[in-house]
């Protein structure tokens, strides 16, 4: 029920003999009356692996400022990076009109087809820096090879920001056999 329209649910309600006739505003009336909102719906994931306490407590670890149990120090950095890849690069033909007296803006719709992009993004958890860039190549392949089980001991490069290597943790966000 959780994920039918309120026409269904009329049909069904009609179908089923719970009712000779019924409009769908009555229907959507009773129901709100209710609080039942079959049209809005929730999902969830539940962990299944056995080792994901283990595993996420690292994780949570790092966020607490701790590594295999020792504080981190001051000139240590977690990142957390990721990328969007197959953002279509798709330029517009023509420069759209601004708008007018009258008028609305005009938008061209032809475009220029540039290939698929990836939006390259890492977050300094303890330092509240976003970094992020477009690129035309897939970055994990570039960056990965210095990172060893979710820790990197190489430098990473985002819009000219350098993050220093000497205890950087690189947390990759899925797995590495991408």
């Amino acid at each position: 029920m959780s994920r039918w329209s309120v026409a269904e649910l009329r049909q069904e309600a009609m179908a089923s003999g719970i009712v000779a006739k019924i409009s769908g505003t009555t229907l959507w009336r009773w129901l709100s009356q209710d609080a039942l909102r079959p049209w809005r719906h929730r999902t969830w994931i539940f962990p299944r692996d056995p080792d994901f306490a283990r595993k996420a407590g690292r994780i949570l670890d790092l966020y607490q400022r701790r590594w295999n149990g020792a504080a981190l120090g001051p000139r240590d950095y977690v990142v957390c990076a990721d990328e969007k890849t197959s953002i279509q690069a798709r330029p517009r033909k023509h420069r759209s009109l601004p708008p007018a007296s009258g008028r609305p803006i005009y938008v061209e719709h032809e475009y220029a087809r540039a290939g698929a992009l990836a939006y390259l993004a890492a977050w300094d958890v303890h330092r509240a820096k976003l970094f992020g860039r477009c690129e035309r190549k897939k970055w994990h392949r570039r960056v990965r090879p210095s990172c060893r089980s979710g820790h990197g001991q190489g430098t990473l490069s985002l819009s000219g920001a350098r993050v220093p290597h000497r205890g950087q943790r690189l947390l990759p966000s899925r797995p590495a056999s991408r």
